[in-house]
């Protein structure tokens, strides 16, 4: 997990809170996540505090970390054992409803489960001459946060050749990023 300065500072200063200021901490960052209010206050000197414990829960969920990789993560950062615990059993405890949330918010990627197509020849009328165009009919199955779509489109050939090339500027593009993010 690459992070930023801030964050390793902000790490840092939970060493400085005490076990109820951390707990309190946690309990305030999912209530906010969940219902986006708390009845819990807290000071605006945890602020720095709430920042750390607010990136190392939603890094550790996007990454999809086990309870192991999240305690060597912090033991690596010199996050104290007790702390340690704290952070580990709210993520552990809570680690599906964090998932779903942040899996709902946002922009979600769909994972395309097939792609079904079929050519058709559009014939005009006598008053309009004979032109046999090839119709593209596509259908796209997708599934969007858990739940399967279906996506109907037609092309012609020139659109559908358009997309194609779309497609392959994107796999250019994301491999060329990959590329670059792997050198740093």
């Amino acid at each position: 997990v690459e992070l930023s300065q801030r964050c390793i500072k902000s790490i840092s200063q939970l060493e400085s809170q005490s076990l109820s200021d951390v707990e309190k901490l946690c309990k305030y960052f999912l209530q906010m996540l969940i219902k986006q209010h708390s009845n819990i206050k807290i000071d605006q000197t945890l602020d720095e505090s709430l920042w750390a414990v607010s990136t190392i829960l939603l890094e550790a969920v996007k990454c999809n970390s086990s309870e192991d990789q999240l305690r060597t993560f912090l033991s690596e950062h010199f996050v104290s054992k007790d702390i340690a615990a704290v952070l580990v059993d709210t993520y552990i405890q809570h680690k599906e409803l964090m998932l779903k949330h942040v899996e709902t918010g946002g922009i979600s990627a769909w994972e395309i489960i097939s792609l079904d197509w079929r050519i058709d020849f559009a014939i005009r009328s006598k008053q309009g001459g004979r032109d046999n165009t090839p119709v593209y009919l596509l259908e796209l199955k997708v599934l969007d946060r858990g739940l399967p779509r279906i996506i109907d489109m037609t092309a012609n050939e020139e659109e559908l050749q358009d997309l194609i090339a779309k497609i392959q500027d994107a796999v250019k593009q994301t491999d060329r990023t990959i590329f670059r993010l792997s050198e740093v």
